[in-house]
């Protein structure tokens, strides 16, 4: 068992949540991440509309990881921010 975990200070959400991985695949994880409000994502370290992590290119994969997820609040945040429309 490990005792410390470690990020990137722009990324908190990585390596946090070690046994993601074998259940986000579930169709029940994929459900819920699209019900879920933006808020209520960020308890799942999600990156908050607005950050940095979010661009045109970020926003279109999640889209495709997730079908039904609304990502306007994604995109709202995203145009707020003044970000990059520019994809990878």
């Amino acid at each position: 068992m490990s005792l410390a975990g470690y990020c990137r200070r722009d990324a908190p959400w990585i390596g946090k949540h070690l046994n993601w991985g074998a259940h986000g695949l579930s169709p029940e994880v994929n459900k819920l991440v699209t019900v879920l409000t933006p808020a209520q994502r960020e308890c799942l370290d999600f990156p908050a509309a607005g950050h940095d992590y979010w661009n045109e290119q970020t926003i279109d994969d999640v889209q495709l990881r997730y079908p039904e997820m609304d990502m306007e609040p994604y995109r709202r945040g995203l145009r707020q921010a003044g970000g990059s429309s520019a994809k990878l």
